[in-house]
């Protein structure tokens, strides 16, 4: 970290769920690595960061839950797992092989926000910068199907808005929801910008630079339709999931 006090600090949250599969994570890795460069030129400080769960359906967390007798209302029963891909002390040529890793067969599975939310500002809160940001890029509702089934539908809606909440009304960092494919403003509100989820391209960098200008109110022009099927077939379905580890 320079000497010299920094004024802002940036950092990007990634749904890493399984929907994001395919041209959608593609896209979304691709220009990342793009405005990391970009910020890493200008001398602004800048995080990337991914969230999922280490198993479908529930992991060591389930596990537990039915040793213990299926309590009813126990929350969370899934094992979550973060990614950084660009550390605030990370250069972008130290960390930029580190953004294929999204693309790894396996890392995409589920997605627990409002925790992931917290684990971010964990991360930045400390940032010496007069200015932090958190952008979260989603395609739509948390979704963890072990938790669901045997917790209320909202469980994980509700502590996803109430830990917006909190970051809004009791924190020092800004916080921006970015859409990918989906509108997700019932979650960051009105104005929040969904972007095409296979023509990510320019428009990510462009609300990054509107929110960092003071102009985010402008970044809710920009929404996105997702252009016709040119053609890519789907991903194959499979009877069994592999795993992999992403470090």
């Amino acid at each position: 970290m320079q000497a010299k006090k920094q004024l802002l600090a940036i950092s990007f949250l990634i749904d890493n769920s399984g929907s994001m599969r395919g041209s959608q994570i593609r896209g979304v890795t691709i220009w990342m690595s793009i405005i990391a460069n970009i910020l890493s030129q200008a001398n602004i400080h800048s995080e990337v960061l991914g969230f999922t769960t280490r198993a479908w359906r529930g992991g060591q967390s389930r596990d537990l839950w039915l040793q213990d007798g299926k309590p009813s209302q126990p929350g969370r029963l899934n094992d979550l797992r973060y990614v950084v891909y660009k550390s605030f002390d990370q250069t972008f040529q130290e960390a930029d092989t580190n953004f294929a890793v999204m693309l790894r067969e396996g890392l995409l599975k589920e997605n627990i926000d409002g925790e992931a939310l917290q684990w971010a500002y964990s991360r930045i809160k400390d940032h010496p910068a007069e200015c932090k940001v958190l952008f979260v890029l989603s395609d739509g509702a948390p979704v963890d199907d072990s938790t669901l089934l045997v917790n209320s539908g909202d469980f994980l809606e509700s502590h996803l808005r109430a830990t917006i909440n909190w970051l809004r009304t009791t924190t020092n960092v800004e916080l921006y929801g970015i859409g990918i494919k989906h509108d997700v403003s019932r979650y960051y509100g009105s104005g929040t910008p969904t972007l095409s989820g296979t023509r990510v391209g320019p428009d990510l960098l462009s609300v990054v630079s509107l929110a960092v200008g003071n102009q985010w109110i402008q970044a809710g022009s920009v929404q996105k339709a997702e252009p016709p099927d040119e053609g890519e077939p789907p991903p194959a379905r499979r009877r069994k999931r592999t795993t992999s580890k992403a470090r």
